[in-house]
């Protein structure tokens, strides 16, 4: 299965610092908004199921005004 597999490497590029702050701010609005506690393992199940469900889009999305910021630079 391809895209799991890019979907996994994606993830997996992300640097730890990065993924440790989005845990704490997931966690935190977890808590403040819903009164739900999670610890950092939930936290982190929940952040794959959104690079599952988001990632591919996000990236393509910043390929596409990648492309066009490109495209109109070149225009100029």
């Amino acid at each position: 299965m391809k895209t799991k597999r890019t979907i996994d490497e994606i993830k997996n590029r992300i640097p730890s610092d990065i993924r440790h702050r989005a845990v704490f701010k997931v966690k935190k609005y977890l808590q403040d908004e819903y009164e739900v506690e999670l610890g950092e393992f939930e936290v982190e199940e929940v952040l794959d199921i959104f690079c599952d469900a988001f990632g591919k889009m996000f990236y393509n999305q910043g390929v596409d005004d990648a492309k066009t910021f490109l495209v109109n630079r070149f225009i100029e």
